[in-house]
């Protein structure tokens, strides 16, 4: 019998499922989705995606270097600024949106998402982050 440790999570009447691959699917998925769900702008699904990778990546060593929590108020600052910075410049850079206008959206996408990857657990936060990114740019009317 396996024994579950902290990096494995326990779902009623199943076998523990290791958190790494469950976050791993989660993250494959995610960006699956907002592929097929935006192919068409190819811009705005690598600005979601870079979302996730990016601030995702920036919030776990922030958690790392000031104390080890997954989650907490300054993982938060590091995801929202990351989240902020990658959608202002790709809209700009990439979309072609004034900077006033790109600010606006890169507010929205940043606070959806760092909501989204604040509030999930287990490795859903991959999954739900680049949509949360593609729905909020959408919002924006891009």
């Amino acid at each position: 019998m396996i024994a579950a440790t902290d990096a494995e999570t326990r779902h009623a009447g199943a076998a523990p499922i290791r958190r790494e691959f469950c976050s791993a699917l989660c993250f494959a998925g995610g960006v699956c989705l907002t592929y097929l769900w935006s192919a068409s702008e190819p811009v705005v699904v690598w600005i979601a995606i870079l979302v996730l990778v990016l601030a995702d990546g920036a919030a776990a060593l922030v958690g790392q270097r000031f104390g080890g929590a997954r989650k907490s108020a300054a993982t938060s600052v590091a995801f929202f600024a990351t989240a902020f910075a990658v959608s202002a410049v790709g809209l700009v850079a990439g979309v072609g949106l004034r900077p006033g206008e790109a600010l606006v959206s890169a507010a929205l996408v940043a606070a959806v998402t760092t909501g989204l990857e604040a509030s999930l657990e287990d490795g859903l936060d991959n999954l739900f982050v680049p949509i949360g990114a593609l729905v909020s740019l959408e919002l924006t009317a891009l």
